[in-house]
């Protein structure tokens, strides 16, 4: 038990630390490799996740996968990274409002 802690702490000297989910069993890659349809199966129908470790060192991870997620800051920081509007575009964009026609009103409203 001694001789593992010290092995893991000088591990964690070497490696930068990875998160690893609270659930996940590490596996090796060779292990990965041989049992894999097994895997995706565990993976699918049990929810389960992996951490796959080559020569002791994580390598990646197999979990399933979630409903994608979309913040509202996420949309702020794509506009940001966009190109910036020309000097005219405040007022192409007024020109343009103002050209539509009007909206014809619903035959389905009262």
């Amino acid at each position: 038990m001694k001789r593992a802690a010290s092995r893991e702490r000088a591990d964690a000297k070497v490696r930068p630390r990875i998160h690893r989910p609270l659930r996940a069993r590490v596996i090796t890659a060779t292990e990965a490799a041989r049992s894999f349809s097994d895997l995706l199966d565990r993976v699918q129908y049990r929810g389960e996740t992996f951490v796959v470790e080559r020569g002791g060192g994580a390598v990646c991870e197999i979990a399933p996968v979630g409903p994608p997620t979309f913040r509202l800051s996420d949309l702020f920081v794509v506009i940001a990274s966009g190109p910036k509007p020309g000097a005219g575009f405040s007022t192409s964009i007024e020109r343009i409002a103002r050209e539509q026609a009007p909206v014809a009103r619903s035959p389905w409203e009262r």
